[in-house]
């Protein structure tokens, strides 16, 4: 997680809006002499520069639905603190190995985040720490201007100890969660959406064509 808010540390200090963090564009790598893996984010085709005189830009909704901040879906003014919401659904799913916001219906997983109501039941938080919990809460915030900066996000509490302390204890039916792993698992879980929306699409202009 801090290598990918390292990246983007070192986009903004640029003044630059990824406006596209998602499973999809992280790039793993793993040194054949160690089990350490580099974190690279991909993809800029949705990247703005924000102007020198103004933190944030007009940009129509696009992106990954799943990652998508209140104020994208809205087509308000946007700025860097979208890429810090889409941190926070992302540190979600390695935390707790499922999304905070779910729907196979487009139109209410879009509604359910600008609502920002999510959960964190049993069992799947019971072996997060507090620290890691308080990071979640701190970046998927509805309200922008409350949402953690990237150096805010790097001073936390939690990015602040060591990669042993912030380990989660094992679960009862299972080991620690694996970042690769995980990954891997959200976007087959987004491959998944993207086929039965385009399924949908298809029986729906199917639809029009007979109508007509």
């Amino acid at each position: 997680m801090k290598q990918l808010l390292q990246s983007l540390e070192y986009l903004h200090g640029k003044r630059i809006v990824h406006r596209d963090v998602k499973a999809d564009n992280l790039l793993l790598s793993r040194s054949r002499h160690s089990d350490h893996v580099t974190v690279k984010l991909a993809d800029f085709g949705l990247a703005r520069r924000l102007p020198h005189d103004s933190n944030v830009i007009s940009c129509d909704a696009s992106g990954a639905p799943l990652f998508l901040a209140p104020e994208t879906i809205l087509e308000d003014l946007i700025g860097q603190p979208v890429d810090m919401w889409s941190c926070g659904v992302i540190l979600f799913i390695l935390l707790a190995g499922y999304p905070p916001f779910w729907s196979s219906n487009d139109e209410k997983l879009l509604l359910s985040i600008l609502q920002g109501h999510y959960t964190m039941p049993s069992p799947y938080w019971d072996n997060v720490s507090d620290e890691a919990k308080d990071l979640v809460r701190r970046l998927i915030v509805v309200d922008p201007s409350e949402r953690l900066t990237v150096a805010e996000a790097l001073n936390h509490p939690w990015l602040q100890m060591s990669e042993t302390q912030q380990q989660p204890s094992p679960q009862k039916h299972g080991q620690r969660r694996n970042f690769a792993a995980v990954i891997s698992g959200v976007r087959a879980m987004l491959k998944f959406r993207r086929m039965n929306f385009k399924d949908s699409c298809h029986r729906k202009q199917s639809e029009k064509e007979v109508l007509s």
